[in-house]
């Protein structure tokens, strides 16, 4: 009997919890017009990131085209394919952008450029496999020097763009 108390003692937690994660699932949910644009924008370059990623990681195997075909997503949704998804005073919640974005447009559409720049020449990279990103290397961000292989450049440049420009999760 003691058993069954000690369950319920915790089942109203845990269904409340179990309630609240579709809520929390959702949170992009409320987003419309251009603020959902570029949130779905932002999800897809992160679902390329991860390609790359996982086979650097060692999750996968090294496959140039699943590379190339990943970076030339980043590219195309980088640069003026990003920029122009944040029109002045985009702020509309549930929106993670910050309103330095405006504030330092110059920086914020450079970040952008140099996303897309890098992106291309991870691309143009992919052909040499692995070692020519350096292997493990490839995702030391904690480096700001601007030398660096391709892809550790592009990821450096997501960290320090989301540093600036959006809130903190």
């Amino acid at each position: 009997m003691r058993k069954f108390r000690t369950f319920r003692k915790f089942q109203w937690p845990a269904a409340l919890f179990l309630l609240c994660l579709p809520l929390a699932a959702a949170a992009h949910s409320g987003a419309t017009g251009i603020v959902k644009e570029r949130m779905d924008r932002m999800k897809d370059i992160g679902r390329a990131t991860k390609v790359i990623a996982g086979m650097f990681k060692g999750d996968q195997p090294y496959d140039a085209a699943a590379v190339r075909a990943a970076a030339d997503a980043i590219a195309e949704l980088a640069g003026p394919a990003m920029t122009e998804k944040f029109p002045a005073g985009s702020l509309d919640k549930p929106t993670e952008a910050l309103p330095e974005i405006w504030r330092d447009w110059a920086r914020f559409e450079q970040m952008a450029e140099d996303l897309r720049r890098e992106a291309a020449a991870v691309s143009a990279l992919a052909a040499n496999g692995p070692a020519q990103f350096g292997e493990g290397y490839l995702f030391d961000t904690s480096s700001d020097a601007p030398a660096g292989p391709a892809a550790t450049r592009m990821l450096a440049t997501c960290r320090a763009c989301h540093q600036a420009f959006r809130q903190k999760d």
